[in-house]
């Protein structure tokens, strides 16, 4: 196994002080331990730059040896890094429980209130790259085996953490605006360690404008993609070998929704070790989305965004910044065109703007989790994000409630004059009018948001280079309960949209972010 130095750039972090975590075990860890269990011993194991861990050896009150690992992080940035591994682990292992190790419990310290702890089981590792066929195979699992839970937006509940960065993981409705976020986030960050650059700040501008677009938009277009869970940052560091099963084995997670792909992004890079050996085997379990041609322009697009983290976490390395903007420049260079180069190119139509229709809203606020998230997320723009960002996908009807309309005439007739009821109360979404929409609150809490259907609408054809194609696309826009599919810190009210209908959709219509 390559030294982890050779992948930070010789990064070394400073030097800690205080006291050790590990002269004893907390009462509060002890506390999150099995009934009757017995600490027999604790010692430091592994290396990390961030926090600091530990094999916690334990006698179960069956009499049988049980061991447990225990990562210990300061003060509240390390209080939000906990919480955010605890619940990404806790999210794969429900969803692939023999590839991760199981989490327990996280939490603060009882005798200094400044550390904070996470607890999962112990596994004995083989530190080596995992097998090429069985890793790659269980990547792909895990990414496919999420499908069926899967929100149908991008993002996660609250902030998670790649190594010490806080993730913006607001929920979005389209890949390309999720991936945005996170590359404007994080150039920021690596801006403000690196310092600023005019050759960066050019190329960052025409990335944001022309290669994301370009890049990222036929995705939504094509509905080639569904969002799937992520472990986030899988380098080699975080993953080994179980000594015991000879299976590989991944922890230290940063979860999210996001495209599958975005996960062997990392892979790109030579100090990662991977390559494209073990990207070519991921393929092989998983086929690459439409625009299947796309492909290797996207990794390197998602390499980026790990480039930029290691700039930004390695403060006394020069050379991930050059890596990266070595990467920008050829993405720029390729696509000067944008989104508009591939639609000229393949002959697709381009659509009128949406209808939007009321919206009819039963909250009092529309909370966001925005105590959750990172250091210097903007928790104003979290909390009072607007409803027309809200998106469950795959509501096949709606069932409109006449009685709800507060506005009704008191024969009962719609503000729809014309509209046979009946029909209207049993329609699919794509033959619901373009007028006021009042959702059933009943009917849509049958409908969670982590209940999609059971497979992916078929993707949209790409038409041969200056054919036309016009695709007509009808969908209606739906979350019920949303506060319900959150984790929420501690102290903050149960506040939930109860119904909100956001628009009515004419033929399909790319998204279109603002300049940065």
């Amino acid at each position: 196994m390559p030294d982890v130095a050779e992948a930070s750039d010789g990064y070394i972090p400073p030097p800690r002080t205080g006291p050790s975590p590990f002269s004893d075990v907390d009462l509060n860890v002890v506390a999150k331990l099995p009934k009757g269990c017995r600490v027999t011993g604790i010692t430091s194991h592994g290396s990390s730059f961030w926090t600091q861990t530990a094999h916690l050896q334990t006698v179960l009150a069956d009499g049988t040896s049980k061991s447990f690992f225990l990562k210990v992080a300061l003060d509240e940035k390390g209080r939000r890094m906990l919480h955010g591994e605890f619940e990404s682990m806790s999210a794969l292992y429900a969803t692939v429980p023999d590839f991760v190790p199981k989490p327990h419990a996280w939490g603060t310290y009882k005798k200094f209130d400044y550390m904070h702890f996470f607890l999962c089981d112990f596994h004995d590792m083989i530190e080596e790259l995992p097998d090429t066929v069985s890793f790659t195979t269980r990547v792909a699992g895990l990414h496919k085996a999420s499908l069926a839970r899967s929100p149908g937006k991008f993002g996660f509940p609250i902030t998670t953490y790649m190594g010490p960065l806080p993730q913006d993981n607001t929920w979005c409705d389209t890949w390309e605006e999720y991936f945005k976020r996170g590359m404007i986030r994080m150039l920021d960050l690596e801006r403000g360690i690196q310092g600023p650059s005019r050759e960066l700040e050019k190329l960052t501008a025409q990335l944001y404008e022309k290669v994301i677009p370009r890049l990222l938009r036929p995705l939504t277009v094509l509905k080639s993609i569904k969002p799937v869970l992520i472990h986030g940052d899988l380098w080699y560091g975080n993953c080994c070998t179980d000594s015991v099963t000879g299976q590989p084995i991944i922890f230290d997670a940063c979860v999210f929704w996001a495209h599958n792909e975005y996960e062997v992004g990392t892979w790109r890079a030579l100090r990662y070790r991977f390559g494209k050996v073990y990207i070519n085997a991921y393929r092989e379990c998983f086929p690459a989305s439409a625009p299947a041609e796309d492909f290797e322009d996207r990794n390197a697009l998602y390499s980026i965004r790990y480039d930029i983290h290691s700039s930004a976490a390695y403060s006394t390395s020069k050379r991930f910044r050059q890596d990266f903007m070595r990467t920008m420049k050829y993405l720029v260079d390729k696509y000067p065109d944008g989104y508009e180069g591939w639609v000229k190119e393949y002959g697709i139509s381009e659509e009128p703007t949406p209808v939007k229709t009321e919206v009819v809203v039963d909250v009092d606020e529309v909370i966001m989790d925005g105590t959750c998230s990172g250091d210097e997320i903007d928790e104003t723009a979290r909390n009072t994000a607007s409803v027309s960002n809200i998106l469950v996908v795959g509501v096949d009807e709606v069932v409109v409630d006449e009685t709800a309309i507060g506005e009704s005439s008191s024969d009962g007739t719609s503000r729809v004059d014309g509209i046979d009821e009946t029909a209207r109360n049993t329609a699919p979404v794509s033959n619901i009018p373009t007028s006021d929409v009042v959702v059933d609150e009943a009917a849509l809490n049958e409908t969670p948001i982590l209940n999609p259907p059971e497979t992916m609408d078929p993707p949209v054809e790409i038409p041969a280079p200056n054919s036309s194609a016009d695709t007509e696309v009808n969908e209606v826009q739906i979350i019920d309960n949303f506060n319900d599919k959150c984790i929420l810190e501690e102290g903050i009210p149960d506040k939930s949209v109860s119904t909100v209908v956001t628009e009515v959709s004419q033929p399909l219509s790319p998204r279109q972010e603002p300049e940065p």
